[in-house]
């Protein structure tokens, strides 16, 4: 399954507010319309015996938590869109986003979940691949990305 949308130039120089509607009225729909249901911890549609919050949609959690717009940090995905261009370029291999986010997290030197990662990453153009399981979909997606060589960054 692939999510897609479309990118958002200087989504990072947008008020929260802005960035909330962006996230909870287009981003968040377009991911459950595909079969994922995006939080911090990545989809919740994964079942996955081995996703330690296991969190499936049709429970309560995952609706109130977007109810409450607490599913992603709109901060963090702000900053994480206005650096991602120095770290991440496109490429035709495929990364998994629980490693990139690793890489983006040392590179800037801050934690980022799963799940604002993705979103980040949706948000600049990328298209998010989720494989399925015996259950549903796998909790992290993978994308069409590299990570830029730390010592060439601004080459």
């Amino acid at each position: 399954m692939t999510v897609s949308f479309y990118p958002i130039p200087n989504f990072d120089q947008y008020t929260k507010p802005e960035a909330q509607n962006v996230i909870y009225n287009q981003l968040i729909p377009a991911c459950e319309k595909a079969g994922v249901y995006l939080s911090q911890a990545g989809n919740h549609n994964s079942h996955d015996p081995m996703h330690l919050l296991h969190w499936i949609p049709h429970t309560n959690h995952y609706w109130k938590m977007k109810e409450q717009r607490s599913l992603l940090d709109v901060d963090r995905i702000q900053r994480c869109v206005a650096s991602l261009d120095l770290y991440v370029k496109p490429t035709k291999s495929f990364i998994n986003s629980y490693a990139l986010k690793h890489y983006v997290e040392e590179l800037q030197k801050e934690y980022i979940s799963d799940g604002d990662l993705t979103a980040a990453m949706l948000i600049k153009g990328y298209f998010a691949i989720y494989q399925p399981n015996q259950s549903g979909l796998q909790t992290h997606c993978f994308f069409r990305a590299e990570v830029v060589d730390p010592v060439h960054i601004g080459d």
